[in-house]
C-alpha cells in the first residue's frame, strides 16, 4: 500500500518508549534519496506531551486505519520462542533469583513474532527464550543482552 497525506500513524519516541502517540501524515517530500532509496515523510502529532523535544528519534508505523481504544491499550507479550507445550498446557520458564520456575500461561493474540499473555505473568516478569532442556527450579546464570 502507498502512504498518503492524511493517513493515520502510530509514533513511538525512543526517549519515551513507554508511550505511543497518535499521528497523521502531514507531507510527503517528492524528492527521492537514490543512495538510501528513501523518501522523506513528515508526520504531525495528534497527541502532545510536555517531555517532547525537537529532533527526538522515533519509530513510526503507518496505519491503514485509526486504531481503536482497545488496540491502543498496553498488552503483556512474550516472544514465541519462550513458549513451551508441557503436559497439555502452555508454559514459560519465569526467572526469579537465578532460578527458573515453570509457569502456566494463557495466550491471546499474535502480535508479530510475539504472543499476548492474558494470564500467568505480570509486567516486569523475565522469561527464558528457547528454554529446551530446562527443568522447573533449575539454577541459571542470566546473560544480559
Amino acid at each position: 500500500t502507498l502512504i498518503k497525506v492524511g493517513q493515520p500513524c502510530d509514533i513511538q519516541l525512543d526517549a519515551l518508549a513507554e508511550r505511543r502517540f497518535r499521528g497523521v501524515v502531514h507531507a510527503i517530500v517528492p524528492t527521492v534519496d537514490r543512495a538510501k532509496a528513501t523518501v522523506l515523510v513528515k508526520v504531525r502529532f495528534r497527541d502532545k506531551d510536555a517531555r517532547m523535544l525537537p529532533d527526538m528519534s522515533a519509530k513510526v508505523s503507518f496505519l491503514s486505519r485509526e486504531l481503536t481504544g482497545e488496540e491502543l491499550r498496553p498488552r503483556l507479550a512474550v516472544h514465541q520462542s519462550a513458549l513451551v507445550g508441557a503436559k497439555g498446557k502452555t508454559v514459560v520458564y519465569r526467572i526469579q533469583d537465578n532460578n527458573v520456575h515453570e509457569t502456566a500461561v494463557t495466550t491471546g493474540d499474535k502480535l508479530g513474532d510475539m504472543l499476548e499473555v492474558t494470564a500467568g505473568l505480570k509486567p516486569g516478569d523475565r522469561v527464558v527464550l528457547k528454554p529446551q532442556g530446562l527443568k522447573d527450579g533449575a539454577k541459571i546464570k542470566v546473560a544480559e543482552r
